[in-house]
């Protein structure tokens, strides 16, 4: 399948988005990046996605929308390298993970991410660090959780970042973004974690390409 064969939508800064196009990487499947402005889409937009969401994966006349429908169909389609853990229980646990990662830790870190890049940068407000504040406490139960399921080398698809992998550290992608990141003194796991993780060529490649668009896009006119 050429490039324009397959088109993504969507805005890279999203967590769900970044889901997907490391999922697109990491399988060197090529791809057409289309962006939506998710606080201004097109009218016609819900009508290839009925929620009106982003990503949406389209290959021909096939769309699909949602970031974990999509990432399940590229590893069906292209299974190497694979993504998905084999044996039950080891997917039974990436799924979790990717599920608690796309509701949890997007709830609490989107927080600090709308304030600190999405109001300052796109909205030129003020950011409201007592809001920021508030979700940074109440995130940390979640860093102990995390801290406790994480395996101390590699990845939970061993050498390769895989599903689980991918989905936590899209929202810590954000969280960096927005000048925060777990402490080394109260979580070490997961900061050697997160560290392993932007040092895959795939995954550091992403992180530098966006913080090359938040410099420009924050840079005055």
């Amino acid at each position: 399948m050429n490039q324009k064969s397959r088109r993504l939508y969507g805005v890279i800064l999203s967590p769900f988005v970044r889901k997907v196009l490391l999922v697109l990487e990491l399988k060197s499947l090529d791809y057409e990046m289309v962006p939506i402005d998710p606080f201004n889409k097109p009218p016609d937009f819900s009508q290839i996605s009925p929620l009106g969401k982003v990503p949406l994966l389209e290959e021909g006349d096939f769309r699909l929308p949602d970031s974990s429908a999509i990432c399940q169909y590229l590893e069906a389609s292209q299974p190497t390298p694979p993504l998905y853990p084999r044996t039950p229980k080891d997917l039974g646990r990436a799924l979790w993970l990717e599920e608690y990662a796309d509701t949890r830790l997007m709830g609490l870190i989107s927080r600090v991410f709308r304030e600190r890049v999405i109001f300052k940068i796109f909205q030129k407000r003020e950011t409201n660090e007592d809001l920021v504040a508030e979700a940074l406490q109440e995130l940390s139960g979640e860093l102990d959780y995390l801290e406790k399921q994480l395996p101390e080398t590699a990845f939970f698809n061993d050498e390769i970042p895989g599903i689980a992998d991918i989905s936590i550290c899209t929202n810590f992608f954000n969280a960096a973004h927005a000048g925060w990141e777990p402490a080394p003194s109260t979580h070490p796991r997961l900061s050697a974690y997160l560290a392993r993780f932007r040092a895959h060529p795939v995954a550091g490649a992403r992180l530098r390409e966006e913080q090359q668009r938040l410099r420009k896009w924050a840079a005055p006119d």
